[in-house]
């Protein structure tokens, strides 16, 4: 490890993460659209949720129930409305490995002893 010097130290700071709030779910949402928002809540709270995606995560489970809804009845479902939901799933970071990193999850991120500084 070493010990601090200034020469190599002094750049280094250290960042304070505000206390995260969790997404607050809208009165507007409908039964089968809440039931999505609560089996969905602790993965996106996983990947770093905050109170600030509340309504777009409103948005994503409101499309789920519907497409949820559609594929029960047995009704086709549009192409349209899978790309949605995979770009709703990708952007809250609950679309696999690849959407948690594009969203900057650190649990995710590889861990090695060096850190990379700008030359």
């Amino acid at each position: 490890m070493g010990t601090y010097r200034a020469d190599r130290h002094g750049d280094i700071v250290e960042l304070v993460t505000p206390p995260r709030d969790i997404p607050v779910a809208p009165d507007y949402l409908t039964k089968e659209a809440k039931r999505v928002w609560e089996e969905e809540l602790p993965r996106i709270l996983a990947c770093g949720g905050v109170e600030a995606d509340s309504s777009f995560l409103a948005r994503y489970c409101t499309a789920e129930a519907e497409f949820r809804g559609m594929a029960a009845k047995g009704e086709p479902v549009t192409a349209a409305m899978m790309t949605a939901l995979r770009q709703y799933a990708e952007l809250l970071g609950i679309a696999g490995h690849r959407s948690r990193l594009a969203r900057g999850n650190s649990q995710d991120k590889p861990t090695s002893g060096f850190s990379k500084r700008p030359v």
